[in-house]
C-alpha cells in the first residue's frame, strides 16, 4: 500500500538520522554531518538494496524543510536592518555570483566541457546553502541577531532572486544557445512585482485576520491559518514561475513584527527542525562513495578553489561597502558552501539534455566537501580572522583600516545630506507605486486570460473581460497618480536644492520650476 510505503520510509529516515544525530551530538559533532551520515546510510548507493522505497516521496517532503527555513528567516526580517544592507549584500552576491560563473567557465575545458557545461557549472557553484548557512549560524550564535547573520541573511534573499534569474538564462541559452539580456530585467521586474503586490496586501489583510486570531484565543486555528498562508504564498510564487522559497519567505516577512510573530514562530519550530532533518538526510542519499573517489581530485580542487573564492568576495564585497572586516569576514565563511539549488541547475541541464554526467557527481561531491567544512570554518573564524590579520602586511592592514574609516566618515556625510533625506522617500515611494502599478495590470491581464478557459460562458466572456479591465483602471489609477505626485515632488526638491537662492534669482528660479511643473 501506498500510505504504509511512505510511513515506511519516514520511519526509516527520522529512526536512523534520530541515532546518528544523538552519536554526533554527544561528540559535539555538527548534527548536519551526521544528516548526511544517515542518508548515505539509508540510501541506494551503500547497500545493495535501498532502505527507502520511494525516493521521490521522501525528496519531495525534503523540500519542506527549504519552505520552514525561509518562513523563519522571513519572521526574522527586520526591514530596518535588511534594508541598511542590501547595498553591501548586493555588492558581494554580485562579486560572488561573477567570480564563481568565470570559475566555471575555465573549469570546463580542463575537464573536456563545453562552454555552456562550464557555464552551468559556474550556476552551480554560484549559490550558496540557505540551509546549511543558517543551520551554522543558528546552532553556534542561537539567533539571527548578530551583525555577520543580518549580512548572511540580505545576501541569502538576493541569492534566491539571483538563482531564480540563472535558471531562465540557462534554459534560454540551451535552448537558443545565446544570452539574452531582456530576460534578466524582465524576470527581475516580474520578481519586484510579484514580491511588492504580496507585501503590501499581506500587510493589508494580515493584522486583521490575525487581531480576530488573538481574541479567539485557539492555537489550532491560528496554526492551520499561519500554514494555509504560507503554503499559499508558495504555490502562488510556483504558479509565476518563482521558487517557492520566495513566496515563503514573503509569508514569513508580512507576520513578522506582529502580536503574534514570536508565538507563530514558537509552534513552526519543530516543523522547521524535523524537515531540514529530512533535507539533509535526502543530501545524503544522492552521494554515490564509488563514483566520489574515481573524481576526487576535480571535487578537491574546485572545492578549495569554490570556499576561497566565496571568501575572498564576499569579504571584499562587504568591506569595500563599509561594513566592519571582521563581521565580513564571518559572513564570508557562513556561505562558503553550495547545496539545494545546485541541485536544482544540475536537474534543470539533464532534463534539457545539455551537460556532461559527471557535472551531478561534481555538484554532489563539492557540496559534501563544502557542508563538511562550512561548521568548522565557521566555528573558527575568530580564530582564523585573528591570525589573517597578524600575518597581513601592515601597509595592507593600515590600508584597510582607513579605507574603513573614510567609509564611514562618507556614510556618516549622506546621513547629513539634506537633499537625499527629502529624495528619498519620494523615490521609494516612486518605485513602490510603480510596481503596485504594473502588479494591477498583470493581475488583469492573467485574470481575463484565465477567464477564456470557461467556454461554456463563451457569450458573456467579453463583458467579463471588460469589467476586469475597467475595476483594474479604478484600482491602478490612484498609484499612478501618487508616482506622478512624488516625481513632481522630488522635481521641485531637487530644482530648489540646484538652483540659486539669492534675492536677484529667485524670480528666474521660480519661473524655471513653473516650467518644470508645467510640463510634467
Amino acid at each position: 500500500m501506498e500510505e504504509m510505503t511512505i510511513i515506511h520510509d519516514l520511519t526509516i529516515v527520522i529512526v536512523c538520522a534520530a541515532v546518528v544525530s544523538f552519536v554526533f551530538s554527544r561528540f559535539n559533532i555538527p548534527v548536519i554531518l551526521g544528516f548526511l551520515l544517515s542518508g548515505l546510510i539509508v540510501g541506494p548507493n551503500t547497500f545493495y538494496t535501498s532502505l527507502i522505497q520511494d525516493e521521490e516521496t521522501i525528496r519531495g517532503l525534503s523540500e519542506l524543510g527549504v519552505v520552514f527555513l525561509m518562513f523563519y528567516i522571513g519572521l526574522e526580517f527586520d526591514l530596518g536592518k535588511v534594508r541598511r544592507l542590501m547595498g553591501p549584500a548586493f555588492a558581494a552576491v554580485c562579486l560572488q555570483t561573477i567570480a564563481m560563473i568565470f570559475l566555471g567557465v575555465l573549469t570546463a575545458p580542463l575537464l573536456g566541457w563545453s562552454g555552456l557545461n562550464g557555464l552551468f557549472l559556474g550556476s552551480v557553484l554560484a549559490i550558496s546553502s540557505t540551509m546549511v548557512t543558517f543551520g551554522v549560524i543558528q546552532s553556534q550564535e542561537g539567533n539571527l541577531n548578530g551583525a555577520h547573520a543580518q549580512q548572511a541573511v540580505g545576501m541569502l534573499i538576493l541569492e534566491d532572486i539571483v538563482a531564480i534569474i540563472l535558471l531562465v538564462i540557462l534554459s534560454g541559452v540551451a535552448v537558443t544557445g545565446h544570452f539574452a539580456w531582456g530576460q534578466v530585467w524582465e524576470v527581475t521586474f516580474f520578481v519586484g512585482v510579484f514580491v511588492m503586490m504580496t507585501y503590501v496586501l499581506g500587510k493589508l489583510l494580515v493584522p486583521k485576520i490575525l487581531e480576530r486570531l488573538t481574541n479567539m484565543e485557539n492555537q489550532e486555528v491560528v496554526l492551520l491559518v499561519t500554514m494555509g498562508m504560507l503554503l499559499g504564498l508558495g504555490l502562488l510564487a510556483v504558479e509565476f514561475k518563482f521558487s517557492i522559497a520566495l513566496g515563503s519567505f514573503i509569508a514569513g516577512a508580512i507576520l513578522c513584527q506582529t502580536e503574534l510573530s514570536e508565538h507563530i514562530e514558537e509552534f513552526t519550530q519543530p516543523f522547521r527542525d524535523f524537515f531540514s532533518a529530512i533535507f539533509f538526510v535526502t543530501v545524503g542519499m544522492l552521494i554515490e562513495p564509488m563514483t566520489l573517489i574515481q573524481e576526487w581530485l576535480p571535487i578537491l580542487v574546485i572545492s578549495i578553489l569554490l570556499i576561497l573564492g566565496k571568501i575572498v568576495t564576499v569579504w571584499f564585497g562587504l568591506t569595500v561597502s563599509g561594513q566592519s572586516p571582521r563581521n565580513s569576514f564571518r559572513a564570508a565563511l557562513c556561505k562558503a558552501q553550495i547545496a539545494e539549488f545546485s541541485f536544482i541547475i544540475t536537474a534543470l541541464g539533464e532534463q534539457l539534455g545539455v551537460i556532461d554526467p559527471r557535472l551531478s557527481t561534481l555538484a554532489v561531491g563539492v557540496a559534501l566537501l563544502t557542508i563538511l567544512a562550512t561548521p568548522v570554518l565557521n566555528g573558527n573564524s575568530n580564530r582564523l580572522y585573528d591570525w589573517l590579520n597578524a600575518h597581513m602586511p601592515r601597509g595592507l592592514r593600515d590600508f584597510g583600516e582607513m579605507y574603513f574609516k573614510y567609509i564611514r566618515m562618507v556614510k556618516e556625510q549622506f546621513k547629513k545630506a539634506a537633499l537625499l533625506k527629502l529624495v528619498r522617500r519620494p523615490a521609494l515611494q516612486i518605485l513602490g507605486y510603480f510596481l503596485l502599478f504594473n502588479g494591477v495590470v498583470i493581475v488583469a491581464s492573467y485574470s481575463a486570460r484565465y477567464v477564456e478557459r470557461f467556454t461554456e460562458w463563451e457569450t458573456y466572456i467579453p463583458i467579463i473581460q471588460m469589467g476586469i479591465w475597467v475595476a483594474a483602471v479604478i484600482i491602478s489609477l490612484p498609484f499612478f497618480v501618487a508616482v506622478v505626485r512624488n516625481f513632481d515632488a522630488m522635481l521641485m526638491l531637487i530644482t530648489e536644492a540646484i538652483l540659486s537662492r539669492t534675492a536677484s534669482e529667485q524670480f528666474m528660479q521660480g519661473r524655471i520650476r513653473n516650467v518644470l511643473h508645467s510640463i510634467l
